[in-house]
């Protein structure tokens, strides 16, 4: 697995696709890329780009699971939709409940937050869920915040 892109880089610049290609062409094992994936269009151009084996998601995957359905239905020629609102707050209380019974409640919700921001993220209505979200303490008050967003944002209009 490959990820192009220095430790001093950081994220300030694009990972180096060429950097992947190269590794391809000199070894015979199986090549992952990684890097500056953030939608399925991202990487059928690094697989047709560098001749990689396959690709490997992180950022692009936080608050976004739907990426890898996304990339399959790409991938075998068919279309996706986005996900909704609705799909996509559903998914992030789930992921908080996996973490709740992983971590306990506390920590699962002080590490969500970063991850319901990732979620909420282009949402109508967004920015202001966030700003109320970062300070859920418990399960229930998510839970809570999410309905009171998703009923606020029905009864506006178009």
């Amino acid at each position: 697995s490959l990820h192009p892109r220095t430790r001093a880089q950081g994220f300030r610049e694009t990972a180096s696709l060429s950097h992947i290609r190269e590794l391809k062409e000199k070894i015979e094992a199986p090549v992952l890329g990684s890097g500056d994936l953030y939608c399925a269009e991202d990487a059928l151009k690094m697989l047709s780009e560098t001749g990689c084996d396959g690709v490997m998601f992180a950022r692009g995957a936080m608050g976004n699971p739907f990426i890898f359905a996304q990339t399959r239905a790409l991938f075998r020629g068919s279309r996706y939709p986005a996900p909704t609102a609705e799909e996509k707050l559903s998914a992030a209380l789930r992921q908080l409940s996996l973490a709740v019974h992983l971590y306990g409640e506390a920590r699962a919700c002080r590490e969500m937050r970063k991850h319901f921001c990732a979620y909420t993220k282009g949402l109508p209505g967004g920015s202001g869920l966030r700003r109320r979200i970062v300070h859920a303490a418990s399960e229930a008050e998510y839970q809570r915040l999410v309905d009171e967003h998703l009923a606020a944002e029905q009864v506006r209009p178009d």
